[in-house]
């Protein structure tokens, strides 16, 4: 009996931890693409304030 609920719990936080893991891949491709964008911007000045608004948008319609 204990050994089956000690396998449910086992069970249960590996599967919160793979969901918690694919958050932190989906985080970290997010961090990278404004990296990118942000990179794009300082090459090239006039591009800023139109990238800088596109991320804003983006973030608030992922909100």
């Amino acid at each position: 009996m204990l050994s089956y609920k000690v396998n449910c719990a086992m069970s249960d936080l590996l599967e919160e931890a793979e969901k918690q893991e694919q958050l932190i891949l989906q985080k970290e491709q997010d961090i990278q693409d404004i990296v990118g964008e942000c990179e794009k911007a300082l090459k090239n000045p006039n591009l800023v304030n139109s990238i800088l608004k596109n991320i804003i948008e983006e973030h608030k319609q992922a909100i």
